[in-house]
């Protein structure tokens, strides 16, 4: 297994640890990870610098959000390139919206800065019928949800 940081560093197999020095003129850190033996490999962007920014912004509210981040889908299996979601439970936060095929590779995404009370976003299913999972993250919190495209 080797990995690499795009525009970074060159792949290695080294189990780390690593440095890296982020600049605020690219805030998205791309990791790109390839097993010998297979075909492909897997993605994954990490924009730091909106989790900074959210995380300070949340760190002098002094309490936690009572609110449960909850994502439901309006319609699953889904027969067509979107998928509507509904997101109640990050008032105010960072939203972050990834959806992954089965190989893990990201094939769309969503950003809200700001999320109000109830969310309803399309999020993109591009690819062959089969099993996506739609990732929706805050600085909080996590859920994770299973999309079947036919």
């Amino acid at each position: 297994m080797s990995f690499r940081i795009v525009n970074e560093s060159s792949p290695t197999t080294n189990p780390g640890p690593y440095t890296l020095k982020p600049y605020t003129d690219n805030p998205v850190i791309n990791l790109r990870a390839e097993q010998s033996g297979t075909a492909g490999e897997a993605n994954f962007a990490y924009d730091w610098l909106a989790a900074c920014v959210s995380s300070n912004a949340n760190a002098r509210l002094g309490v936690e959000s009572a609110e449960h981040l909850t994502v439901r889908v309006l319609g699953n299996p889904v027969s067509t390139e979107t998928a509507e979601v509904e997101i109640r439970g990050a008032t105010g936060q960072w939203l972050r919206l990834q959806t992954l095929d089965a190989r893990g590779r990201r094939v769309g995404e969503i950003i809200i800065r700001q999320a109000t009370a109830l969310e309803r976003r399309l999020v993109t299913l591009t690819g062959p019928a089969g099993l996506y999972l739609l990732w929706v993250s805050t600085p909080t919190q996590q859920q994770v949800v299973k999309l079947l495209k036919q």
